[in-house]
């Protein structure tokens, strides 16, 4: 079973988000950083960092097209995301 987590961290501005896929080897066209994880938290100094929810639920689109592959062969109803838009930041009100 593949055990994915989902990171995000600041640092120095530059915003890092990683998907890592756990005990199972990643296709050939993924990264594993389960072992490359440490060394890139190493060598940035990280201002902020959070742990995402992880298991089959984890996924990363970017401009609307999925760029990693959930475990599991259908998709899942997640409830929660954190959304990143390119922009000025306006308020609802």
């Amino acid at each position: 079973m593949t055990e994915v987590r989902t990171s995000r961290a600041l640092a120095a501005g530059v915003t890092l988000t990683r998907i890592e896929r756990g005990t199972e080897p990643a296709p050939a066209d993924q990264i594993n950083t389960t072992t490359r994880g440490p060394c890139v938290v190493n060598v940035l100094t990280i201002d902020h960092a959070v742990n995402l929810d992880g298991g089959g639920s984890t996924a990363m689109a970017v401009e609307g097209a999925l760029v990693n592959r959930p475990s599991g062969s259908t998709e899942r109803a997640v409830g929660d995301a954190l959304v990143y838009v390119d922009g000025p930041y306006r308020s609802g009100n």
